[in-house]
């Protein structure tokens, strides 16, 4: 499987290193996978990682990096990630149309704290997860997947549905939400809820 999110112009940070990572077992970057050296901002393959991961250094020519454009290009997105930093598969830009994204999945996940229906659940959606040899949760209904870690998913005792990670894909004019639940005994579900917008 393929993922690729939000791919601006690249060239700008030329001066600095960029690199493609490509790992297996998640559907985003594993910091399993990688490790990031703060001090130097280089990223390796941990060695330890049972499964595929691998690292390129893309050769971008610096004379073509823009040290400006790439400074405000960072302060728009970490401004922009602190205003959405529980705003999943949705770049926040600060349109109209982007806000009012932000309030409909903030308003879903306040929803699903509180217990409340957010949708019409698929019936046969209805499954436990497996579990990977990292530990990670995986659950997959028709060409639907995540594979997700547990710690990400729950906090510590949680029990009932989870709004810490909300998978959300769209179904013609309507989403379709991947929800996870654990009951009393630890076991946990998933399932497809699909969503209108209103």
């Amino acid at each position: 499987m393929y993922r690729m999110i939000e791919c601006d112009q690249v060239e700008v940070f030329a001066d600095r290193g960029v690199y493609l990572a490509i790992s297996s077992g998640t559907s985003f970057y594993s910091n399993e996978a990688f490790r990031f050296d703060e001090n130097t901002g280089e990223v390796h393959v941990r060695e330890d990682y049972s499964k595929a991961s691998l690292l390129f250094d893309l050769p971008l020519d610096p004379a073509k990096a823009d040290r400006q454009t790439a400074e405000t290009y960072l302060k728009e997105l970490l401004n922009n990630s602190t205003s959405t930093q529980n705003t999943e598969n949705h770049e926040y830009s600060g349109s109209m149309e982007d806000a009012a994204w932000v309030s409909w999945i903030e308003e879903l996940r306040a929803k699903i704290r509180n217990g409340e229906q957010v949708g019409e659940t698929i019936t046969d959606s209805i499954k436990e997860v497996t579990y990977d040899a990292s530990g990670n949760i995986t659950y997959t209904y028709g060409d639907l997947t995540a594979t997700i870690s547990l710690e990400n998913l729950f906090e510590e005792g949680q029990t009932g549905f989870t709004d810490r990670r909300l998978p959300i894909s769209r179904n013609g004019d309507d989403y379709r939400a991947m929800l996870f639940h654990k009951d009393e005994n630890g076991v946990i579900t998933g399932r497809i809820v699909e969503i209108e917008i209103e």
